[in-house]
């Protein structure tokens, strides 16, 4: 779902998404994968809600030439934004975007593709229109 229908094409390369979309699915179907719980879920949103104040820290980073490890991921993401993500959501983070396998994640990494992803929608709602809605759904169950 992170990456679903991201398109940033021009921020990195093919391989990158291909390696990105392999580390995606061994996380996620990979014996050891435990999912996340619907608070740890919250708590990613929440985090992606607020993830301009977090890009300035890790950016910070990335003018240093340095990439970020678990550990300084979720002490950033407290200071930034206020929330405490679990270790697991993080270790979960790390599996899906850390592409080369080092434990660390660049700006690149992991900045580039979220910020792509919320600028195309990823936290707008659809406008509905209530009585179009509300007489379809009306006809359906009276059918």
């Amino acid at each position: 779902m992170l990456v679903l229908k991201t398109d940033a094409e021009e921020l990195v390369s093919r391989s990158y998404w291909d390696t990105l979309r392999r580390n995606t699915s061994q996380a996620l179907f990979s014996d050891l994968a435990e999912g996340i719980t619907f608070d740890e879920f919250r708590s990613f949103f929440q985090f992606l809600n607020n993830l301009e104040d977090f890009a300035i820290a890790l950016n910070m980073y990335n003018f240093a030439s340095r990439s970020i490890g678990q550990d300084e991921f979720k002490r950033a993401v407290y200071v930034a934004t206020g929330l405490k993500l679990s270790p697991h959501l993080v270790n979960t983070v790390f599996k899906i975007f850390d592409v080369d396998k080092d434990d660390q994640l660049s700006y690149k990494e992991f900045i580039g593709i979220m910020k792509d992803r919320l600028h195309r929608g990823f936290r707008g709602y659809k406008t509905v229109q209530k009585y179009p809605t509300f007489k379809s759904c009306l006809k359906k169950e009276l059918h």
